[in-house]
């Protein structure tokens, strides 16, 4: 067994403030196969300066690395 540790990023809104992308940090590996729940926390400020209302969650799972 490996272990465990939080993968860190940023993430960015578009112009329009629709589309959010999540960069994960230079160096940061993800294991394959993986399910991960990322979480975007209240103290994170929006573009208008504001902290967000409460956590943004989402999960995602890794594919299988190209061969």
């Amino acid at each position: 067994t490996g272990s465990c540790t939080s993968p860190t990023g940023t993430v960015t809104l578009d112009a329009s403030n629709t589309v959010a992308t999540f960069t994960l940090t230079p160096g940061t590996t993800l294991q394959p196969l993986t399910l991960y729940t990322a979480t975007v926390t209240g103290a994170t400020s929006l573009s208008t300066g504001l902290p967000l209302a409460s956590p943004y969650v989402w999960t995602f799972t890794t594919g299988i690395p190209p061969t």
